[in-house]
C-alpha cells in the first residue's frame, strides 16, 4: 500500500474563508500521488475549517470531487472555528463528552463511501475516563491494496484507541495520524507501541518549517522518519509530500 503523507505551512490554517487555497494545493498534490499511483493522501487535522458543524460537508465536497476526479483515496481534516482557543480544560471537558469541534473525512474510491468522524480524545489523560464505545469503533479508509485507520491528532495517545486497533491489526495494512500542529511534537512512544503491535504509522502534520520531519515507524524497524521531501507544492500554503511504500520506504 502506498501512503502519501505531508508536512503543510499553517497559512490559512482555522479561516474557513481561506479554504479556497487549500483546495487548489490539494488538487495538486492528489493529482502528482495520481500520477505516482499512490492509494491514499493524508493531509493534516484541520487542513480545511468550517463555520459550524453543518457546514462540513460543504467545506469537504471540493477536496472529495478531486479525490474522485484523480481516482485516488483522501483523508483530511476539518476544524469547526468557534471564535475561540478552547484551553487543555475545556478540551478535556469536550472530549469526555464527545463534543470536540475537529473532524476526519475519508473518501474511499473502492466503496465511494464518504467517512466524517468527530474526534474522540484530545490527550492521554482522556484514558482514565473510561473506555466509551467510540474508542473502540475502526475509523478506516479502503484502499484497492489495504485498508488504512485514521486517527485525529492527540487520538493515538488514548490507550483504549490503542488497545482496539491492536485488536485488528490483521485487518489493517497501516495507520494514518492527521495531526495539528509539529511544535512540541511527541508522538514516538504513541507510535512505537502501535508499531510493536505490527502496525506501520504515518503523519501528517502542519509545519512551517521548509524541510520538516515527516513521521513514520515501522513494526519491526522502528523510526524511519525523514526530512527529505519527494514533492514541494510552494503554495501558499506550502506543501511538503513524501511517499511511502509497503515497507515504509520511498515507494
Amino acid at each position: 500500500m502506498k501512503v502519501i503523507a505531508c508536512t503543510v505551512s499553517s497559512d490559512g490554517c482555522g479561516c474557513p474563508e481561506r479554504n479556497e487555497a487549500r483546495y487548489e494545493v490539494g488538487q495538486r498534490a492528489l493529482e502528482w500521488a495520481s500520477e505516482h499511483r499512490a492509494d491514499l493522501v493524508v493531509f493534516p487535522a484541520g487542513y480545511l475549517s468550517a463555520g459550524s458543524k453543518p457546514r462540513i460537508e460543504q467545506a469537504s465536497f471540493p477536496l472529495i470531487e478531486a479525490a474522485r476526479r484523480c481516482g485516488i483515496c483522501v483523508c483530511f481534516g476539518v476544524d469547526v472555528v468557534t471564535g475561540g482557543k478552547n484551553s487543555q480544560k475545556r478540551k478535556s471537558k469536550s472530549a469526555a463528552n464527545s463534543r470536540l469541534a475537529n473532524f476526519a473525512v475519508g473518501y474511499s474510491t473502492v466503496t465511494g463511501i464518504v467517512g466524517r468522524w468527530r474526534q474522540r480524545s484530545a490527550t492521554s489523560k482522556d484514558f482514565v475516563q473510561g473506555g466509551i464505545p467510540a474508542y473502540k469503533q475502526l475509523r478506516v479508509v479502503r484502499t484497492q491494496r489495504g485498508c488504512a485507520s485514521v486517527l485525529i491528532c492527540g487520538e493515538v495517545f488514548n490507550r483504549h484507541i490503542e488497545h482496539a486497533l491492536k485488536e485488528h491489526a490483521c485487518e489493517l495494512s497501516c495507520v494514518v495520524d492527521l495531526a495539528h500542529l509539529s511544535r512540541g511534537f511527541r508522538i514516538w512512544h504513541a507510535f512505537g507501541r502501535l508499531a510493536e503491535g505490527g502496525l506501520p504509522c504515518y503523519c501528517s502534520v502542519h509545519a512551517d518549517r521548509r524541510g520538516a520531519m515527516k513521521h513514520c515507524c515501522l513494526p519491526g524497524c522502528g523510526r524511519r522518519s525523514t526530512r527529505c521531501t519527494d514533492y514541494v507544492i510552494e503554495g501558499p500554503p506550502r506543501m511538503e509530500l513524501k511517499r511511502w511504500g509497503a515497507c515504509g520506504e520511498r515507494s
